[in-house]
């Protein structure tokens, strides 16, 4: 017998397929009565990217299967026996990655039953097991009877197993041996996913799932190798996060061993003599991660009473408080948030208290917050506005919460300012709503805010009211009002039309075809009628950041030589055109083609176009902790500054992500110019507007209530006497949430990853424009403090062990814009953008847990990088013209 084996062993693969062919008619696979014994054995290990010790453990024992029925149709019952399972965790201070040594766990405890499967042919759809035994030890014999569920021949399906329904491949390796891949698990468990739909806040999950079979020339198992590895990073800096590596083993020597048959002629016969068994489907449950929240919210908020200051918003202290309470806002009951709000010890940092109610976006917060603060009280209006614009930008929008909105902008009570914060957070929650992976606009709480937006906007009488409804649109997104939008565009008022632009330019660049970017390319040319200079830069944004041909940029290129007297325009098509061919070097050999092949365009005189208008783009932040982008966009009306824009972004492998985005406006200022200055340089301008100027900030792409400076000449002479419009402003304090991700994945050996990364931006953004009409200048500046803090942790939880990866990043960055113009003879305009010192701090915390008992091994891995100011440079123009301001 010995010698026969042996011999076919080693025939070719032919040989084998007809085996296994045989196999599937005859009992050769599993024979009735014997019984296979496989040597178990897990190993499990969490590691960082920074090449650290990983912590692990290995879990190992013996698994006897055996046939003890055969039925008439070849389906076999298999008994399964689980014995001497130990856990064994790597000795303090070892770098051995194969070193274990046993240690006691509650797994020694486990009642440890037999458990049952029926086989036919490789199929294995349920388990029988005893409903008395832990979960931990049901998930983990869920796990070892999955993996005797395989296919003989090569092709793909789809199976449920214990990672639940995956697309599945299996491919021959050897004569002897198969593969099988496994992706694009959906596991059936009720956990929650909370996944941010902008790519640059998600977690990059990769992963590599196969079980490699090797068979006996018989067509029975001799090994089974399992592997699950997972690499989890910030999408927006790879370089964070860790990996989760497990490995399952079982191997037997093929050594048969006689075992007791069953006494019924059907396993289903058999099975339902079996006392407090249960059959399930083979999918593992979730090992449930408990969060120990051992103080109410008011008094973790009296904990981080000082770090929450209003003193400190715009540093990692703030950041850091908000993110540690913000989880238990999200369970804190009613009464409890009631009493929050009511204590007056607690009345300085309510605002920040407000930020961390509207992100966690519960009713029991939005209940109790309408509750204690007066939406109808003028002097409450700070903290309304305050607790509005957090839920505006909050990750998880509740449809009841979006519901109450309604109620409220169509309560004719609330004062004007509060209705329109209202409107735009209206408009931001139904967007975040309608991208949820199981929601969409045409979902009904969506749709009805859609109907508000289209009823109410036709009511309008005056352009307020029409502002501030396409202010709404903007933050609401909705293509279904693109139409309607192109005719608000061509408004006759200015402010109507530039609010529709706006709405319009907030869309992503997929949603345009090319019958919308015919229509923006006529806009910017002014084919059928004239439009603003700022609706016209909108315009022509929209077409640079979408895809275009080469006619189509040969087209705009020539219009720099067009005798268009708006020569901000053409400065402002000049510098989008150098900016964006900066950052991609396929459209910078087109342009330079272009260029090359006009001599009438390739000339200083239109090449270097007159005009003041600026727009650039400087990386902020490479690697630590992400990649950013500020891109800034000065555009230049009169020699004043009409449109201004410092935007913020995160930056991913596929896309990019506007954080925070500052605007300066101004308008109806160029009759206090000099009259060397060609005030009246686009006769296609509508008629001058009466003097004003403020700040528009959109968070996270919420639009948020402008904040005026001054509207009409009485209050511009008014802050020109009394030195208040040369007092920087605050534009916006406050604490927000950014990533918010939360994932659970089910792996082979029956343990679950949690995935969790919040972090939290506290943000401290002050800007100014400050004229002089006797000195004939004007400074802007924008002064941007941010305290970034990120909390992220990869657990493995098998359930009498846990393995974890925190890691910890703080910065604190902050960036100076200061713009001069001097409009004293000839316009100047000078730039300057400045980041300060600053430092970077990454901790790393490795934890190994054996829960009832007292084990807990833990390290710690702490890094400093010091990151040095830097003042950027803009162009050679620029320089030029500071020379020129700073020359005295």
């Amino acid at each position: 017998m010995d010698f026969n084996f042996k011999m076919l062993h080693t025939f070719s693969g032919l040989i084998f397929l007809v085996v296994l062919v045989l196999a599937e008619v005859e009992t050769a696979v599993f024979p009735e009565g014997d019984q296979y014994s496989y040597q178990f054995s897990n190993d499990v290990f969490i590691k960082d990217f920074k090449n650290g010790r990983p912590v692990a453990y290995r879990l190992v024992g013996t698994v006897n299967v055996a046939n003890i029925l055969t039925a008439d149709d070849d389906v076999k019952l298999l008994k399964f026996t689980l014995e001497s399972p130990e856990l064994h965790v790597r000795p303090h201070g070892s770098d051995s990655q194969t070193e274990f040594k046993y240690h006691k766990s509650p797994l020694d405890g486990y009642k440890n039953n037999d458990f049952y499967a029926v086989w036919s042919a490789g199929n294995v759809s349920t388990i029988y097991y005893n409903s008395k035994e832990n979960l931990a030890l049901v998930n983990l014999k869920k796990s070892i009877v999955s993996l005797f569920h395989y296919k003989t021949s090569e092709g793909s399906y789809t199976e449920n197993r214990g990672s639940g329904q995956c697309e599945v491949t299996y491919r021959d390796t050897s004569p002897t041996a198969i593969r099988r891949m496994k992706q694009n698990c959906v596991s059936e468990t009720k956990a929650q996913h909370i996944i941010r739909p902008e790519e640059p806040l998600k977690a990059s999950v990769q992963n590599h799932r196969s079980t490699d079979y090797q068979f006996f020339p018989d067509g029975s198992i001799e090994k089974i190798e399992s592997r699950d590895y997972f690499q989890i990073a910030l999408e927006a800096n790879r370089e964070i996060g860790g990996s989760v590596d497990s490995r399952v083993v079982l191997r037997t020597d093929g050594h048969l061993t006689k075992t007791s048959k069953a006494d019924t002629k059907t396993p289903k016969e058999f099975l339902s003599q079996l006392n407090n068994y249960k059959g399930e489907t083979l999918e593992t449950s979730r090992q449930h991660l408990e969060v120990p929240l051992n103080s109410n919210i008011k008094k973790a908020i009296k904990e981080h009473v000082d770090d929450l200051a209003t003193s400190n918003i715009g540093t990692v202290q703030s950041a850091k408080a908000f993110l540690n309470i913000l989880p238990i806002a999200r369970v804190a009951k009613k009464e409890e948030i009631v009493e929050l709000l009511q204590s007056k010890k607690l009345n300085k940092i309510k605002p920040q208290i407000l930020d961390i109610l509207g992100a966690s976006g519960t009713v029991a917060a939005h209940d109790s917050v309408k509750e204690v603060v007066d939406f109808q009280d003028e002097m409450e209006f700070d903290n309304v506005e305050r607790y509005l614009q957090a839920l505006a930008i909050g990750s998880r929008p509740n449809s009841e919460i979006i519901l109450d909105l309604l109620k409220l902008v169509n309560d004719k009570s609330i004062g004007e300012k509060v209705k329109i914060t209202a409107i735009h957070t209206l408009g931001s929650m139904a967007r975040r709503y309608a991208a949820q992976s199981n929601e969409s606009y045409s979902s009904d709480v969506v749709a009805k805010v859609q109907n508000y937006f289209n009823e109410s906007i036709v009511t309008c009488t005056d352009i307020p009211c029409y502002v501030q409804y396409l202010n709404g649109i903007n933050n609401l997104q909705s293509i279904g009002f693109i139409d309607q939008l192109f005719e608000y565009v061509n408004d006759t008022d200015r402010s109507i039309s530039v609010a529709a632009m706006k709405a319009l330019r907030s869309f992503p660049a997929s949603v345009w075809n090319e019958n919308h970017i015919r229509q923006f390319e006529e806009i910017f040319y002014q084919v059928e009628k004239r439009f603003d200079s700022s609706v016209r830069t909108l315009a022509l944004d929209i077409v640079l950041n979408s895809k275009f041909s080469e006619p189509q940029l040969k087209k705009l290129l020539a219009h720099l030589k067009a005798k268009d007297r708006a020569f901000e325009v053409k400065k402002y098509l000049l510098e989008m055109v150098q900016m964006f061919s900066s950052e991609n070097q396929e459209l910078n050999e087109q342009v330079q083609r272009i260029i090359k092949s006009d001599s009438e365009l390739n000339n200083y005189h239109i090449i270097a176009q007159k005009g003041m208008t600026t727009a650039l783009s400087r990386k902020y932040s490479v690697r630590s902790p992400f990649n950013g982008t500020l891109t800034s966009i000065q555009e230049i009306f009169g020699g004043i500054l009409k449109r201004g824009t410092v935007d913020l972004t995160i930056d991913s492998p596929k896309e990019s992500y506007s954080y925070f985005t500052l605007g300066l406006y101004s308008g109806g200022l160029t009759s206090f110019v000099s009259s060397n200055t060609d005030t009246n340089e686009d006769n296609e301008e509508v008629p001058e507007e009466p003097a004003n100027a403020g700040m528009e900030i959109t968070v996270q792409g919420s639009y948020l209530r402008p904040l005026q400076f001054f509207s009409g000449q009485g209050e511009l002479m008014g802050h020109v006497w009394s030195g208040t419009a040369s007092e920087p402003t605050p534009a916006y304090l406050a604490n927000t949430l950014l990533h918010d991700h939360h994932e659970t994945l089910q792996i082979q050996n029956g343990a679950t990853v949690h995935i969790d990364i919040e972090s939290a931006l506290s943000i401290d953004l002050n800007g100014a424009i400050q004229l002089s009409l006797w000195g004939r200048n004007a400074q802007i500046q924008v002064d941007k403090n941010v305290g970034l803090y990120i909390a992220g942790k990869i657990l493995v939880n098998a359930g009498f062990v846990t393995l974890d990866l925190n890691f910890n990043l703080e910065k604190e960055p902050k960036l100076n814009l200061n713009s001069d113009v001097d409009f004293s003879s000839e316009n100047v305009l000078c730039m300057q953008l400045s980041q300060p010192d600053d430092v970077f701090r990454y901790e790393m915390v490795k934890n190994q847990i054996i829960p009832e008992i007292k084990h807990h091994v833990k390290s710690i891995k702490k890094f400093k990088y010091n990151i040095a100011g830097i003042t950027h440079y803009l162009n050679k123009k620029n320089n030029e013209m500071c020379n020129k301001i700073f020359a005295s």
